[in-house]
């Protein structure tokens, strides 16, 4: 179900992540999203970091879809330069909704911003319209 991105380099792996199926509640509203998670480059400064956040908007264009992760703020200026939105704060709002069964902590712990990518440009304005919770279907995407 999950959709993996790879930036290899001849034989060496470079850059790596996912966009995984979400749904996220707020009230009488489910809006599906595709989360943006496990970025990792392999290589440091040599652009493949960039080269993958490229691809998996390009994905996210091409399919009309809305990409949405979090990310710590420390490397948050980095996904700006990629084209994705950085929101501060929208992160306490979320909560896990089967926390509680699965054993599993509710809310995220440490600070983080939100990083988004959506081709309508509506999915953050959506969000901060309310100050309900926002709830994600799947824990640690």
């Amino acid at each position: 179900e999950s959709i993996f991105f790879f930036v290899r380099d001849d034989d060496r792996l470079c850059a790596f992540g996912m966009l995984k199926p979400i749904t996220l509640t707020i009230g009488d509203t489910m809006i599906d999203i595709l989360g943006i998670g496990n970025i990792i480059a392999t290589v440091k400064r040599e652009g493949y970091g960039k080269m993958l956040m490229h691809h998996i908007r390009d994905y996210l264009i091409e399919y009309e879809r809305i990409g949405m992760g979090f990310c710590d703020p420390s490397v948050a200026n980095f996904y700006q330069k990629c084209g994705y939105q950085l929101t501060a704060g929208l992160y306490a709002r979320y909560r896990y909704a089967y926390a509680a069964q699965d054993g599993e902590r509710e809310q995220l712990k440490k600070p983080r911003h939100i990083l988004s990518y959506d081709p309508n440009h509506q999915i953050i304005e959506r969000l901060l319209a309310t100050d309900d919770t926002i709830y994600i279907n799947k824990p640690f995407w």
